[in-house]
């Protein structure tokens, strides 16, 4: 999809509900007015190159390692690719601000149709009750929720003590995600937060990708190039939640 629509109404709308009839009356049956937004997914080649010199090449070519740097190269550039998309999603306005397709999970930290920000403490710290007032923001029923946050954040959430003076004890990942009522909880260094969101609710387009090499030999240098051609955006309304303070 390129482009969708979605109203914000209130569920209670007049114009939006279903009514009743009474084989009695004499009125005409109500015409549902909906009044709708559109919202376009927008695409730009989100790209990774790297560059190796033909001295450097020759090099790893005699040491018969050639196979290995390549596959290591092609993971690289995509995996480069992979991470600056969940860094912009996360909210990084500042180490990627020519990816301008790609709209933000965290949105301008205040709550709209699609996004609901959460008022928290600390947001870089957030405490078991407030993740799980995060995760109850968003709305159920539209797919499974998940929970992005950094490590330090999920080992603090996992902490617990059986008893005063006890030693302190961790719950495994998956029991913290079954307490604050997630399938998942994915763990990034990307995040500085806690974001609850509804994958299926985000909506992602690539309409193509590529990966190139070619040789520049008045630097005699070999280029390694990947691209994709996408763009995202959310999708469901009230799918996302995240914390922020007042």
């Amino acid at each position: 999809f390129s482009k969708f629509f979605y109203t914000a109404q209130d569920f209670n709308d007049t114009d939006m509900v279903a009514h009743g009839w009474d084989k009695t009356s004499e009125d005409e049956k109500v015409i549902q007015a909906l009044t709708v937004n559109g919202k376009k997914i927008d695409t730009q080649y989100i790209y990774k190159r790297q560059q190796i010199a033909f001295e450097d090449l020759d090099d790893i070519e005699e040491s018969g390692s050639t196979a290995t740097f390549l596959r290591w190269l092609d993971e690289e550039l995509d995996r480069q690719i992979v991470n600056a998309i969940i860094a912009v999603l996360l909210g990084d306005t500042t180490h990627f601000t020519d990816i301008t397709t790609i709209e933000p999970l965290v949105g301008t930290g205040v709550t709209d149709v699609f996004r609901t920000a959460v008022t928290v403490t600390d947001p870089t710290a957030v405490t078991f009750t407030e993740a799980r007032t995060i995760v109850d923001a968003v709305i159920a029923g539209r797919g499974a929720k998940w929970l992005v946050m950094n490590q330090t954040q999920l080992t603090a959430l996992a902490k617990f003590k059986y008893a005063s003076g006890g030693d302190d004890i961790f719950r495994s990942k998956e029991e913290v995600a079954a307490m604050l009522g997630v399938e998942r909880i994915y763990v990034t260094d990307k995040a500085t937060g806690v974001v609850c969101f509804i994958p299926s609710e985000y909506w992602f387009k690539e309409k193509a990708s590529m990966q190139v090499s070619y040789p520049r030999y008045e630097n005699n240098v070999m280029n390694y190039q990947r691209e994709r051609n996408c763009g995202g955006a959310v999708h469901g309304l009230k799918s996302v939640a995240f914390g922020v303070t007042e």
